[in-house]
């Protein structure tokens, strides 16, 4: 199967007027993901750490990841 850039955000937001308490890792790693095509034969996937606060950013796409009921990994979704 070939490998193809993501073109487009395959999520929605199914719970925007909801918010909800989550417990997060003192480890947690909020990982920032950026396209970038500017100056690229092909568009890639650019990646910078972030923080806890920058999970408030309510316009981003994040895929969030648990271990052991405590928030361990968030990822935000950067379709190029």
């Amino acid at each position: 199967m070939p490998l193809a850039p993501l073109t487009d955000n395959p999520f929605t937001n199914q719970n925007s007027e909801n918010t909800y308490t989550v417990p997060v890792s003192d480890d947690v790693v909020v990982a920032l993901n950026e396209c970038q095509t500017e100056g690229l034969p092909e568009p890639k996937i650019a990646t910078q750490p972030g923080s806890v606060s920058d999970l408030t950013a309510s316009d981003t796409v994040w895929l969030l990841t648990y271990t052991d009921g405590a928030l361990t990994l968030a990822d935000t979704i950067a379709p190029c």
